[in-house]
Formats: structure tokens, C-alpha cells, sequence
């Protein structure tokens, strides 16, 4: 963790903006230079010829290629210094229980019926026309975006696409959001729901979808507490993970069908599922808090026991 390091907080979230921001513009060019060497087109063309079937699962991997430079990079190089062991300040921990993860399963669950009721939610939102307007060809982009990486024809190409656009984006994201901002929010709001809120905020928000803010956001609180509770990053990562991978095994079950299409990809619920997934997500929670507490309190009895037994 980071609360006794040196660098004050406020300096802490500038030197984690400054490697963001160092880290987007070295992956875009390391994209760019491999997108050139292998496809040989000009600038101007990579984003339609990378649309292209023939290429998917480039595109697939680039996103990847991408992701990891302006996320995994940078919370690596943040963590080494302002700790001797990064990956034990990031979050990396071998405790975990088979409860926790029944429990996260069950409160990914959960979560995907309260994001779908926050995604009607947002939708329903009243806004300017000029807005609407513009968030929509947002969206509209996005989805093209979605559609062109994920026509999956096979297993393999399902397979592929659960570790390259749900695994690996999951890991990279958690590291950064969960394992480094959300811990120096926290540590310089003084408080957790803030330092949570305040992530969860920057969290949609860099994904550029207006009419998913609200499903993003909530998404974002959920794997802030999970971290928050568990101290241990994996079990965010697996939420992530679980999140990702549903999406991605809808998109493949369209795909196969020959149903993929934009619509296809609206998973709005009634608000009313929103209300009740909400508070079953909330008392899940409770046990999954105990469960943390109770497995943190042994660990640190072993450790204790250990540390007696070497004196």
C-alpha cells in the first residue's frame, strides 16, 4: 500500500496522471509502428483496414498491446516507487478463500441485472438534443468498434477473445484503477466511499460512453469494494474477469447465431430488477466483508505465530 510512502498523495495522483499520459502516447505509437510493419498502410487508413475481418484478431491483440502500455505499465513503474515490493503494493495477494470467490461470482451475477437497470436509468436521463445527438454517434462508433473485433466464427477465436478482450483488460484496469488510484484517493480523501466514488468516476469516464456511465460507474463501486474489503487484487480482477467474459460469450452466441448487430448488443433491465439485484448485491456484500475479515485476521495470526517462531 501506499499510505506511508514519501511522495504526498496530491503528488502521488500527479506522478500516476503523468505515466498514464506517458503510457497512452508510447502504446498509440507502439501500435501504429506494429500496425505499419505487418499491414503497410498509411496513417490514415490503419482504423478502417484494421476493421476488416481478415484482420480481427490483430485488432483484438492491439487493443490488448494497448491497454497494458497506459495501464499495466504505468502502475507497475508508480508502485516501484513508492514501494520495494510493487506487486504487494499494487495489491497481489495468495490469500483468498472458496467462499470469497462463490461470493464474487454470485455478486457478479447480481451486478450484471443492476447494470443493465442503471443502463435504462441513463438512458432516460433527459438531455439537450445537441447532446443526444452527439453522444449518440459516440455510442454509435463504439458499437462499431465492438462489432468489428468481436465476429467470432470458431472456438478458438472464443477462446482467444476471453483472454485477450476480458482477461488481460481486466488485469491491466484493476491494476491501475483498483491498485493504484483508488488507494491514493482513499488515502487523501480520508475516507473510503470518496476514494471509491471518485475512482469509480474516472473508471467510466475513460471509457467515453455517456449512455454507459451510469452501468460503468456502478460497476466501478463494486470492484472498488471488493478491493477495498478483500485487500487483494486478484479477487477484482476475477469480478473484472466475470463481467468481461459475459459480455464476450453474448457477442459470441449473436455471433454464431448470425444475429450481431448493434441492437442485439442492448442488455437494458427494468428498473425495477436494478432495485432488487441492488440489494441483493448489498447483502452479499456483508458476508463477503466478514469472509475478508475473518481470512485477513488469520493470516495475520500465522504471521504473527511465524515471526514468534523464529525469535
Amino acid at each position: 500500500m501506499f499510505s506511508s510512502q514519501r511522495l504526498s498523495y496530491p503528488a502521488q495522483f500527479a506522478l500516476l496522471g503523468a505515466l498514464f499520459i506517458a503510457g497512452f502516447f508510447t502504446g498509440s505509437v507502439i501500435v501504429v509502428v506494429i500496425v505499419k510493419l505487418l499491414l503497410h498502410v498509411p496513417l490514415g487508413s490503419m482504423e478502417s483496414v484494421l476493421a476488416n475481418q481478415e484482420h480481427v484478431q490483430l485488432s483484438r491483440i492491439l487493443q490488448a498491446v494497448s491497454t497494458f502500455f497506459y495501464m499495466a505499465v504505468p502502475s507497475f513503474i508508480f508502485a516501484s516507487c513508492n514501494g520495494a515490493k510493487p506487486l504487494v503494493a499494487i495489491g497481489f495477494s495468495r490469500s483468498i478463500s472458496r467462499t470469497q470467490l462463490l461470493l464474487i461470482i454470485l455478486i457478479a451475477f447480481a451486478s450484471l441485472f443492476a447494470s443493465g437497470a442503471f443502463a435504462e436509468l441513463n438512458q432516460s436521463i433527459p438531455i439537450p438534443q445537441n447532446a443526444a445527438k452527439y453522444f449518440k454517434s459516440l455510442e454509435d462508433d463504439y458499437n462499431k468498434a465492438v462489432l468489428a473485433i468481436a465476429n467470432m466464427r470458431s472456438v478458438s477465436d472464443y477462446v482467444i477473445s476471453l483472454i485477450v478482450l476480458a482477461f488481460l483488460p481486466a488485469l491491466f484496469e484493476e491494476m491501475f484503477f483498483r491498485g493504484c488510484l483508488q488507494q491514493v484517493i482513499i488515502g487523501w480523501a480520508q475516507k473510503a466511499f470518496i476514494g471509491i466514488l471518485i475512482t469509480s468516476i474516472f473508471f467510466s469516464a475513460i471509457h467515453f460512453s455517456y449512455y454507459g456511465f451510469l452501468p460503468r460507474l456502478f460497476l466501478g463501486m463494486v470492484l472498488g469494494y471488493i478491493f477495498y474489503y478483500s485487500r487483494n487484487i486478484w479477487l477484482s480482477i476475477f469480478a473484472h474477469f466475470l463481467n468481461n467474459a459475459f459480455t464476450v460469450t453474448q457477442l459470441y452466441s449473436l455471433s454464431k447465431a448470425g444475429k450481431l448487430n448493434a441492437d442485439s448488443m442492448d442488455d437494458n433491465f427494468p428498473l425495477y430488477y436494478g432495485i432488487a439485484a441492488t440489494a441483493l448485491v448489498f447483502f452479499l456484500f456483508w458476508f463477503f466483508r466478514k469472509e475478508s475479515n475473518t481470512l485477513f485476521y488469520l493470516d495475520n495470526l500465522k504471521r504473527s505465530n511465524s515471526d514468534e517462531g523464529m525469535v
